[in-house]
């Protein structure tokens, strides 16, 4: 986790998953001093800010699983997870010297991105490090691949040797074998962005695709490969409620978090009214216009879906979790009746609590609307919740199901 400026490894024991309360290293790096060239593209930082962690992020880079930060004064650092493990071995011997601050770690990627910097993110498969600053812009680190031919050796650049594009210069060859910096930003980008995001859902192998978000509400989706501006939508779901001046934040509508969702979450449909729960009747929703918008606010029709499951309703009150017995998330909440007037709970065996619970199933299926019910778990042949789940009854009388050990 990052606190302050700083990142504290905590290791959970096996099997009860418990955490310390002390961290097992203690991760800290000095600043990174700027190359000429780093100045002259990002500008020298100002000291307005702390070595502070802003966003903290872990993922693979490739093969090797990384921790990847955001810092306040413009830095962006990556770890190996591998090289963290290694230093928390070397403290578990009973005469180790090293304490707990684990200096001996190193980042083994650094570069300052001009100003404080926010938005993180990695693009596994493609190898690249994005991070989006104060400066209104996102910066892309693309990192040098081969396809494993002996030939490519010969040709590859000294580490060190890193080329520069920008926007309305010249775009780069999408030579993989080489480092390069890709900088993106547009003329409208005036505002901080808070969030950025790659697709890794393995639907962009390449790394082509970004997306964007500033404090206003504004989404841009980026090609990083040719540094195209693609499309710049307004996410904001209601007018802000005064005059923003330039530089401030949006406290409606600022995007703070992006993510791509990956298509095999979701089922297709015939019509726009099928897909956003919206009838030709409805006078207030213009099919015509929503046909062309890319943001569609969900929760104002998610009630109107058809044949579609709810598992997140709230049916009742959180249960209290003993003993590690987890409460099914399709918690019934069911009141019996076999309560006496005094608040006390006459006990039942776990027996007599399933058939009533059955009788009561029974009696609601008869009452059940048609767009309720879902056989899609029969379809797939998931258990059923009597095969899966044990029936519990609380001490108000209340039953709930909790999930049986697999």
């Amino acid at each position: 986790m990052a606190y302050v400026d700083r990142i504290y490894v905590y290791e959970p024991q096996f099997p009860s998953q418990n955490i310390e309360q002390e961290p097992v290293l203690i991760i800290d790096t000095e600043t990174k001093p700027q190359s000429p060239e780093d100045q002259r593209h990002y500008g020298r930082y100002a000291n307005r800010g702390t070595r502070a962690i802003n966003r903290l992020l872990v993922q693979l880079l490739g093969t090797e699983e990384i921790i990847a930060v955001a810092r306040d004064d413009g830095d962006v650092e990556a770890y190996y997870i591998r090289h963290i493990y290694s230093a928390i071995e070397k403290r578990a011997y009973y005469d180790n010297t090293l304490g707990i601050l684990g200096t001996d770690v190193k980042p083994f990627f650094q570069r300052n991105v001009g100003l404080s910097a926010w938005g993180l993110a990695i693009h596994s498969t493609a190898r690249m490090i994005a991070a989006s600053s104060n400066t209104h812009a996102t910066t892309v680190f693309t990192f040098a691949l081969t396809d494993g031919e002996p030939e490519d050796e010969i040709d590859l650049s000294d580490e060190d040797e890193v080329y520069y594009y920008a926007m309305n210069e010249v775009k780069p060859p999408n030579d993989r074998r080489k480092n390069d910096v890709r900088i993106l930003a547009h003329a409208q980008g005036s505002q901080n962005l808070p969030d950025i995001a790659f697709c890794n859902t393995g639907n962009d192998p390449a790394g082509r695709w970004l997306l964007t978000a500033d404090i206003l509400g504004q989404v841009a989706t980026w090609d990083v490969h040719n540094l195209q501006l693609i499309q710049l939508v307004n996410a904001a779901l209601s007018p802000p409620v005064f005059s923003i001046p330039s530089g401030w934040m949006d406290p409606r509508n600022g995007v703070w978090g992006l993510l791509f969702l990956d298509p095999l979450s979701f089922r297709n449909t015939e019509t726009v009214e099928e897909a956003l729960g919206i009838s030709e009747d409805q006078p207030s929703v213009d099919l015509q216009k929503v046909k062309d918008t890319a943001i569609w606010d969900l929760g104002r029709t998610v009630d109107r879906l058809e044949n579609v499951r709810r598992p997140f309703k709230d049916f009742g009150k959180p249960v209290e979790v003993k003993n590690g017995n987890y409460a099914d998330p399709l918690e019934m909440s069911r009141q019996t009746a076999n309560v006496s007037s005094s608040g006390t709970t006459s006990r039942r065996s776990h027996s007599q609590i399933s058939s009533t619970i059955e009788e009561e199933e029974e009696d609601e299926s008869e009452d059940r609307m048609p767009e309720d019910s879902d056989d899609s778990d029969d379809e797939v042949g998931y258990d059923s919740a009597e095969e899966s789940h044990v029936t519990v009854q609380r001490q108000d009388g209340s039953l709930f199901q909790v999930e049986k050990p697999k």
